[in-house]
């Protein structure tokens, strides 16, 4: 993808662990480079269709000055998010924060820290068998796009389901979701989770009912080793899959497992991965998901 720079922005503001930092400030150095098409730009020859450094430069030095952090890895965050809501054209930004006058006592030329943060895709099924179900499904389409982090994109047709595992309760509606987020996976898992607390959902019998729930399909093809791994599609029953997923194919890359970890880590890790009935049910999302 296409990038727009910025390098050495001279900032002064006033960050840092130590009260005299905060008391009076220093110079910071930031470079920024925004990934972005800038075909449009270059065919038409029309700003609008591009990103305004100019005016890109200034919102970030407002954004760097705007609140007091102890880390520039705070400040970093701060600024590479508020960025990448409000400039809808750029897709991801790396954002580097120099602080030449670190109290550090030694002689070097600056710490720093480098971030990269984008905009990512993820598919999430959606499933509800407790009350006004749909009502239930749209309210949760609805807190999903009044996040900050989090971009609706598009809306499967809701379909009904038979209860799988605990059978013994009404069926179920099920839909699914297209988004990008700005959220780590763990961070999703949260955002969902508060969605469906604020909903009424209660954890108390497995596989019972639930007014809504709430589950990561699909995350960029990630493939996540972690101790305590993401609850994902990947525990879903094959059934519950539409039968036209399994003639589906191409949508998202294959991708290797993870190495095994060695030694005391092996014992110690879950492997969180998705099974062939996973992936095609997002396949079959991939390529039937569309706008309501």
């Amino acid at each position: 993808m296409d990038k727009i720079s910025l390098t050495s922005l001279e900032i002064f503001a006033h960050h840092g662990v130590f009260d005299f930092e905060k008391e009076n400030g220093q110079t910071f150095i930031l470079d920024c480079t925004c990934a972005l098409d800038t075909r449009p730009a270059g065919t038409t020859d029309n700003l609008a269709a591009s990103l305004d450094y100019g005016a890109l430069a200034k919102r970030l030095t407002a954004l760097f000055q705007e609140k007091t952090f102890d880390l520039i890895e705070a400040t970093a965050e701060y600024c590479a998010r508020a960025l990448l809501r409000e400039y809808p054209l750029v897709r991801s930004l790396s954002l580097t924060v120099k602080k030449p006058s670190a109290p550090v006592g030694l002689p070097l030329a600056y710490p720093a820290v480098s971030i990269t943060r984008s905009w990512t895709p993820a598919v999430l099924a959606l499933g509800s068998n407790i009350g006004d179900r749909a009502a239930e499904l749209d309210q949760a389409c609805q807190a999903l796009a009044t996040q900050p982090d989090i971009r609706l994109l598009k809306t499967s047709e809701w379909i009904e389901t038979a209860p799988w595992g605990n059978t013994d309760q009404d069926p179920f509606l099920n839909g699914a979701v297209l988004i990008e987020t700005l959220l780590s996976p763990q961070e999703l898992l949260q955002a969902i989770h508060t969605i469906e607390a604020a909903q009424g959902r209660q954890r108390l019998v497995h596989w019972g009912p639930r007014t809504l729930d709430i589950d990561i399909i699909y995350y960029d093809d990630l493939l996540l080793d972690q101790p305590d791994p993401i609850p994902s599609a990947s525990s879903a029953p094959s059934s519950w899959i539409p039968s036209q997923a399994s003639s589906l194919t191409g949508s998202i890359p294959a991708t290797e497992k993870p190495s095994a970890p060695s030694g005391s880590q092996q014992k110690n890790k879950k492997r969180a991965h998705r099974p062939d009935h996973s992936r095609q049910c997002a396949h079959f999302y991939a390529y039937t998901i569309k706008t309501r």
